[in-house]
Order: C-alpha cells, then structure tokens, then sequence
C-alpha cells in the first residue's frame, strides 16, 4: 500500500512539474509595454533559444533584437491541436546580427522567435531582445 502512495506521490509530482514547464513555455505576454529580456544562446548546445507567447487573434506584436554575432531567426506560428501538428513560418530573414518587425496576429495560437546561431563559440553569448504586444 505504501508503495502504491509513494508511486502515486511520485506520478503527481512530475505531472505538476511538467504542467508548469509547459504553461511558461509560451507566455501571456502583458499588452502596452516594451518588455526587455537577455536570452543565453549556450556554446555546448545546439539547439535554438525561443521566446514564445501565446497571441489572441487582432493582436500585434512588435519586437527587436542584436546580439554580437550573426544568427539565423524566424517568427513561426504553431496552431497545432491534439490530433494535428500545424506549424507556420511567417518571417524568415537571412543572416543577421540585428533586426526587428511587426506582426498582427491572424490566427491565435503559439507564436515564437526563434533563434539559431550559425557557428559555434568556445564560450556563452547573450541575444538582447526587446518585444511589445499591442
């Protein structure tokens, strides 16, 4: 019986944990203000760094960014449901090591800039984003 509490303990846990990583996967952004963030692009690691918010339908959403080297970025949308993966890339620039644009939202769901850096360094790089949605 026991075994069972610690078990069932155990399960809950990692589904509370898992529930809170993924709503802070794709924020409610607050509206009406420029919001400020460094994300930490890792030298060990290959995978891309995201920002993602969850948008409503009519809403706008205006960011710039810089780092110090040129990285590869694009802003995608992922209206994806249960039973099927949808996912949309609505900006694809080249390489760069700024920019910045405008989006209004036309279909809600899960919008995300999402960051690739193109060489590899032997140390940590930050990417200086700023984002406001309207």
């Amino acid at each position: 019986m026991v075994c069972i509490k610690v078990r069932s303990m155990i399960l809950l846990s990692s589904l509370l944990v898992c529930n809170y990583a993924f709503s802070r996967d794709a924020d409610y952004a607050e509206t009406g203000v420029w919001v400020k963030q460094v994300l930490v692009m890792k030298h060990d690691d290959s995978w891309p760094v995201e920002r993602c918010f969850q948008l409503a339908e009519g809403q706008r959403l205006s960011y710039q960014f810089s780092a110090p080297f040129k990285l590869k970025y694009d802003l995608h949308v992922d209206t994806s449901t249960t039973k099927e993966r949808h996912i949309v890339v609505l900006e694809r620039p080249k390489e760069t090591r700024a920019s910045s644009g405008n989006h209004t939202v036309k279909t809600a769901g899960r919008y995300c800039l999402n960051f690739v850096a193109i060489t590899r360094f032997p140390q940590n790089w930050n990417i200086t984003l700023r984002y406001r949605v309207d």
